[in-house]
């Protein structure tokens, strides 16, 4: 997150190097992952791919070319990687030989949101979705597509503000959610939004802050000011705040010995369902 996008736009190539963009958006079976941050991560690791080849590096350029990214910033994405990748082996939090057990969620995009959101919050935006609109036709009426500029966006500190022409996620018309995260503002005539990502609600409840209950059936507050609000019965607060304490504990005890593997153990497991499937 501390480098910037390995994506180019050429002024007189500006609408081609959107559109190259966001095919690396749409690349799983769910359609538009609806996130700047894993569009980007999608042509890092495809051109991660190529140059690991024999004679990968004159393809990885070729690469570069075609896809308006930049050979240097995803070179410097990968030293990062390795840096940071050094420093979890140096403290026993990572094992070089257990790759394929670390990968196992790679395709989980409600989980890498997630984790996207932990460490991006407060940075957190609500997303209000336009009233259904519905055309008359033979056999009745059908409910009318959205359009992205019907749907709004607003902040604890700005209200109303705007996604940057720049995203991927400025043309969508659609979301599974209720909230955002992203990485900075902006302000010029307007406040947009940059790297934007749709978070899962539970990601919300788990990594938000304090969840508060409202024990007379007004719902969850989340967060220090209780700004996020879900209508969602009691039992579901008692249950992810009990849930959030006993993560905190299991942490506790990896960082007291960086050699146990908490992965596999109960609590993990719940959390991680209960985003994958939305609390399904």
């Amino acid at each position: 997150m501390s480098l910037k996008s390995p994506f180019t736009s050429p002024m007189e190539k500006r609408e081609e190097a959107k559109q190259c963009r966001e095919r690396f958006a749409n690349v799983n079976q769910s359609g538009n992952i609806k996130s700047d941050w894993i569009t980007d991560m999608n042509a890092f690791e495809k051109w991660h791919q190529i140059i690991q080849k024999k004679g990968g590096m004159r393809e990885a350029r070729r690469f570069c070319e075609e896809n308006f990214l930049s050979f240097a910033t995803l070179n410097e994405i990968s030293a990062l990687k390795r840096q940071y990748a050094d420093a979890l082996t140096e403290i026993g939090f990572y094992d070089r030989h257990q790759q394929e057990k670390y990968n196992q969620h790679n395709d989980n995009m409600n989980l890498i949101k997630s984790v996207v959101f932990g460490g991006l919050n407060p940075n957190v935006a609500k997303i209000r979705m336009p009233d259904a609109k519905y055309d008359k036709v033979l056999s009745g009426t059908v409910e009318r597509e959205k359009e992205a500029k019907e749907i709004k966006f607003y902040t604890k500190q700005d209200g109303r503000v705007f996604l940057h022409p720049s995203s991927v996620l400025f043309s969508n018309n659609q979301y599974n959610g209720s909230f955002l995260t992203y990485f900075s503002r902006m302000e010029t005539t307007k406040i947009f939004l940059r790297d934007g990502t749709e978070v899962p609600s539970y990601a919300i409840l788990f990594f938000g802050g304090r969840v508060d209950i409202d024990h007379f059936g007004r719902g969850l507050k989340v967060g220090e000011e209780g700004w996020i609000k879900f209508r969602a019965w009691a039992r579901i607060g008692v249950l992810v705040n009990q849930l959030k304490r006993l993560l905190l504990d299991e942490l506790d005890s990896k960082i007291q010995d960086p050699t146990l593997d908490v992965s596999a153990s109960r609590v993990v497991q719940t959390m991680i369902s209960l985003i994958t499937n939305n609390g399904v």
